[in-house]
């Protein structure tokens, strides 16, 4: 595959993805895809969205606020936050799980910048935000959902420029669930 060249410091991105077929599979959903993407501003009405979920964003902080499972008629509001755990203490940091025994704190996050990427194989939402946990902190979030019939999927992605001093996890509350499948409930009441 030819990669174009970048020049330096450019505000463009280099999206480079490859799709190839499990074993034994056909090879009609095949693709490379090489391109040189100017970031794109986000348009109010945004959400990410493919055949099976439409994901949309709060417009102020770009932070997940619904998920809409379209096959299975459901939808999902849900409360995104960056949490630490300053009591916590692993030396590996190899936590699966957030710690149960330490109390989280919300990290204020508030974005720099954001851009929108689209490609035929995924559109990914990326969002630079700063935060006053360390000095000289930033952090980038990474929204993607992807277009392939059998890897359509959410990915959500997260780094900081630095390590942090603490267990950082992203943290998704389900604030409301409906649909056909389940009955209206509300886990705030």
């Amino acid at each position: 595959m030819q990669l174009p060249e970048v020049a330096p410091l450019s505000a463009s991105l280099l999206d480079v993805e490859a799709y190839l077929p499990e074993p034994g599979e056909e090879c009609q959903d095949c693709v490379e895809y090489s391109s040189l993407k100017r970031m794109t501003t986000i348009p109010d009405d945004f959400a990410l969205e493919n055949d099976e979920v439409r994901v949309q964003f709060n417009k102020k902080t770009f932070m997940v606020e619904q998920l809409h499972f379209k096959k299975l008629g459901q939808t999902i509001d849900l409360k995104m936050s960056v949490v630490r755990y300053p009591s916590a203490n692993s030396d590996s940091g190899a936590y699966i799980f957030a710690p149960r025994l330490a109390e989280p704190e919300t990290l204020r996050m508030v974005p720099i910048d954001a851009f929108l990427v689209q490609s035929p194989l995924t559109d990914k939402l990326v969002v630079f935000y700063k935060s006053t946990y360390m000095n000289a902190v930033f952090s980038m979030i990474t929204f993607q959902v992807n277009h392939i019939s059998n890897k359509r999927v959410l990915k959500v992605d997260y780094q900081f420029n630095q390590l942090p001093l603490d267990e950082i996890f992203l943290r998704f509350e389900i604030v409301k669930a409906n649909g056909p499948s389940s009955k209206d409930y509300d886990l705030d009441q």
